[in-house]
């Protein structure tokens, strides 16, 4: 599977108004999420048999990685926010790496390993790979740290998402009808996982694991 990269690049942005429409929410059940990152897909596994809560464990080591947690999607992304819970379960005292030198051995920047949104416009993983079909919240992103349960809120706003190569969904008119038209026809929603120059080139743990629970993934009316 080929995703192009994610820069970590900042533009002065301004709010504008999303579109109008119904809204779908988002399917908590196991078997309609994936894991995929350097070294292929993981298993997603169900807490319960409510469909409430959903998890994976990351790899450990820098020879694997989690870079997306995403879930098919065909129906309109509409609604005024994306609102998301989850939880971090340590085993020992891991540290957070982003850098994986067998792929991506140019990732020399120091940021945090983070979690953010992250969805995609059909085609987005075919050739020419539009770079303004994948979209990931900025600045709206946490950390990734140990033992900790986190909730995000961001805005279904062209300002509040960026594109692989930097472009904030309001920064010309072609740009934003690239965004608009990834929320109406999208192919893949969920997390993008990185750290250093990149928002989705994975995170693994070193020195311990890390299971990642996501209690809830929503679109807000």
């Amino acid at each position: 599977m080929r995703r192009t990269p994610f820069f970590s690049i900042l533009v002065v942005a301004v709010a504008l108004p999303l579109f109008a429409g119904s809204v779908q929410q988002v399917s908590m059940r196991a078997q309609d999420w994936r894991v995929w990152g350097w070294g292929g897909f993981k298993q997603v596994y169900s807490l319960s048999s409510q469909a409430t809560g959903l998890y994976f464990t990351f790899p450990e080591g820098n020879t694997s990685a989690v870079n997306y947690m995403y879930q098919p999607r065909k129906a309109p992304i509409a609604g005024s926010a994306l609102s998301l819970t989850y939880q971090i379960v340590s085993t020992g005292t891991p540290t957070w790496n982003y850098f994986f030198p067998q792929f991506d051995p140019g990732n020399l920047c120091v940021t945090p390993a983070t979690t953010r949104f992250w969805f995609a416009q059909k085609g987005f993983n075919s050739n020419p790979y539009p770079p303004t079909y994948q979209w990931g919240s900025v600045p709206v992103a946490a950390q990734l740290t140990n033992s900790s349960t986190v909730t995000l809120t961001v805005p279904l706003t062209p300002d509040q998402w960026m594109s692989t190569y930097g472009k904030f969904g309001n920064l010309d008119a072609s740009t934003f009808t690239d965004w608009s038209n990834s929320l109406q026809n999208p192919e893949q929603m969920g997390l993008s996982f990185g750290g250093g120059c990149y928002l989705g080139h994975g995170v693994s743990t070193l020195n311990g694991s890390g299971k990642f629970i996501l209690w809830d993934y929503s679109i807000v009316p």
